[in-house]
């Protein structure tokens, strides 16, 4: 009787051990996996998830066994336990020094001044933006026949590069050639250098007002000398919303060589959404030419398009 009774209080005993044993295991388990908080280095801006859904925001100082530590700009440094939390979001990576962007567009185009016509537009293009410097590039090519004969063939090819490191001041060059079957000229080419100033940027708005110098000269007419000429812009572009808004470029250049004679050429476009899977855009424009000195040719060029424009 004596040994029976030892038996079960020995028994007893091991089988409370390995109960509070469990117990103890259990109640020190952690009910969620320890955010990830490592590779975040001290100082970095963080959001913090609960498992309640709540979102704290501050600096992350350190990851710690107690929990992540963590400077709230109200409540000073705080500890917040893992078992308490869902996710460490880190802030998201910082922007390629060098962005690259790209266009292209087919559709239809209309034209009224030396040629009455309706015919087919191509353009091309592409945009290089690094911390400090902006590289544009543009080319434009109309062409139109009827009974067999060209009645438009024309094209330009625009460049301008900016220099941003002292914005809002920029620092510009740019380069024009054109080609023109209906002009008296058959090719015309120009450059300009000169400053522009930021009046506003923006996620929504860009207005940019420049002035410059610079010069052109024709080849295939009568004029073949180079003419000094100023410039006068401004780009304005605006987004209403992400599928859709419009932009504006307007370039008036004096002649300074000859007071009282100068060209104009003015851009406007509306571009919709058409396809975000494909990055598909409908553009509806105008861009109007005009020159004071045509020689012969009329002065003014309107060009009215609609095209569909790819963007990578």
């Amino acid at each position: 009787m004596r040994n029976t009774a030892f038996e079960w209080v020995r028994w007893s005993a091991i089988g409370s051990v390995l109960i509070g044993a469990l117990c103890s295991a259990s109640l020190g388990a952690e009910p969620t996996p320890a955010p990830k908080a490592a590779g975040i280095a001290p100082g970095t801006p963080v959001e913090i998830k609960t498992l309640k859904g709540d979102v704290i925001k501050g600096t992350f100082v350190e990851k710690t066994p107690a929990g992540v530590v963590l400077d709230h700009p109200i409540l000073g440094r705080v500890t917040l336990p893992d078992n308490s939390l869902e996710k460490v979001i880190p802030p998201p990576p910082p922007p390629p020094e060098v962005k690259w962007e790209g266009y292209l567009e087919l559709g239809a185009a209309g034209s009224e001044g030396n040629t009455e016509r309706f015919g087919l537009r191509f353009g091309a293009g592409a945009k290089r933006t690094s911390k400090t410097m902006e590289t544009k590039i543009d080319l434009r090519y109309l062409y139109a026949s009827e009974s067999g004969d060209t009645t438009e063939n024309k094209g330009r090819l625009d460049f301008r590069n900016d220099w941003t490191r002292l914005a809002p001041w920029r620092f510009f060059v740019d380069a024009t050639g054109e080609y023109d079957e209906f002009q008296d000229w058959d090719w015309r080419v120009a450059s300009h250098a000169g400053v522009g100033y930021e009046l506003i940027k923006n996620d929504k708005t860009f207005l940019l007002p420049r002035v410059g110098v610079g010069g052109y000269r024709e080849f295939g007419g009568d004029d073949n000398d180079i003419h000094p000429e100023g410039v006068l812009g401004v780009d304005f572009t605006h987004r209403f919303a992400e599928n859709h808004g419009m932009g504006i470029t307007i370039d008036f250049y004096p002649a300074l060589d000859n007071f009282g004679d100068y060209r104009f050429v003015g851009k406007a476009f509306y571009e919709i959404l058409l396809s975000a899977d494909r990055n598909l855009w409908l553009k509806l424009g105008v861009e109007d030419r005009y020159d004071s000195t045509p020689n012969g040719a009329k002065r003014n060029d309107l060009d009215y398009f609609a095209t569909v424009t790819l963007k990578f």
